[in-house]
């Protein structure tokens, strides 16, 4: 890959915001993707998928480069982002499994695609001597990411688990001519219970 001519102050602030968004949001998909499809698809389903997210990348972090290639850095690693996008954006309007594979397999490229890109762009763009320094903050804010978007999903799918008929968007009605719906317990007041008392 040729270098980058000069060296660009806006590449490392906006490849560590790409990397950040990213890891908040669609690669979390991937650790709580059994709670996204249909709950009578069961676990082999559900990691036939992941098995074809994670096959393809393995296949791909050896022949990325090429695309890397004919794209250049920057086309690379917007696509990379918006192949990360796919299996997230899919589940919103789709239940089909066939597409969903084949989604992961594109998925698995959009992951090499970063995992390479990103690095590189930031390496060719930052000074020789703070090159550590930007390294340290992708990797930091990445798995800063990844830990927010996590524990934003444990947050909803807790209340979800916790009032899957109603679910938490809809508001309580009061019944005419009865008496007033019982308040929901607070979040924290059904963590203790569960921790405490055990489940159920």
């Amino acid at each position: 890959m040729a270098c980058a001519q000069g060296i660009s102050r806006r590449v490392p602030p906006l490849i560590i915001i790409a990397f950040f968004f990213t890891f908040m949001g669609p690669a979390v998909v991937q650790v709580f993707l059994r709670n996204l499809v249909p709950a009578d698809w069961g676990a082999v389903k559900v990691t036939a998928i992941l098995a074809a997210l994670y096959f393809s990348f393995m296949f791909w972090r050896l022949l990325v480069v090429k695309t890397q290639h004919w794209m250049g850095d920057k086309w690379s690693l917007v696509f990379g982002v918006a192949a990360y996008m796919l299996v997230p954006a899919a589940l919103i309007f789709t239940t089909s499994y066939a597409l969903l594979v084949v989604l992961a397999i594109l998925w698995g490229w959009g992951a090499a695609a970063i995992w390479l890109t990103g690095p590189v762009w930031l390496y060719d763009n930052t000074n020789p001597a703070r090159r550590g320094f930007w390294a340290g903050v992708l990797y930091m804010v990445l798995f800063a990411g990844l830990y927010i978007g996590t524990l934003r999903r444990v947050g909803r799918q807790s209340r979800l688990d916790a009032f899957p008929a109603r679910g938490p968007w809809r508001r309580r009605r009061r019944p005419r001519g009865g008496a007033p719906p019982a308040r929901r317990p607070r979040r924290s007041a059904l963590f203790c219970r569960h921790a405490f008392d055990g489940p159920g």
